[in-house]
């Protein structure tokens, strides 16, 4: 498959998302924000599959392969999120605070979607052109 028909898989595949759409539609993304945002969106997703899907199939229907493959998978996205947290911090020159506040958005279901909407996307919005390119 080439690269534009990846393209345009993803694309059919984000019109379903909404406003994280745009998220989900990055291809590459080139500042630490982006990354992060990028990052956050999946992590979540795989947060939320995981409390969702695979634990109550595992306590209720004694499968726990489930949770075997979704914990694994959000377990790197976790670490990936960490540093990415890290050096949007280091690069942005955010406070402490929010550092912190969006690190423990981590830990939330659904923290990582209302950090984006409320800090992410304004932080991504504030860089300059230089820092974008």
């Amino acid at each position: 498959m080439r690269f534009r028909d990846r393209q345009a898989a993803a694309r059919k595949i984000s019109t379903g998302l909404g406003r994280y759409a745009e998220i989900a539609d990055m291809a590459l993304p080139n500042t630490p924000v982006d990354r992060l945002r990028f990052i956050a969106f999946w992590e979540g997703i795989s947060f939320l599959l995981l409390l969702v899907v695979a634990m109550p199939l595992k306590y209720f229907a004694g499968w726990p392969l489930g949770v075997r493959v979704v914990g694994m998978a959000h377990g790197i996205l976790f670490v990936l999120y960490v540093g990415a947290t890290v050096m949007a911090a280091r690069s942005g020159r955010w406070s402490l605070g929010r550092t912190a506040l969006v690190l423990v958005a981590s830990v939330l279901p659904a923290g990582p979607f209302i950090v984006d909407a409320k800090i992410l996307s304004s932080a991504g919005k504030s860089q300059t052109g230089s820092e974008r390119g």
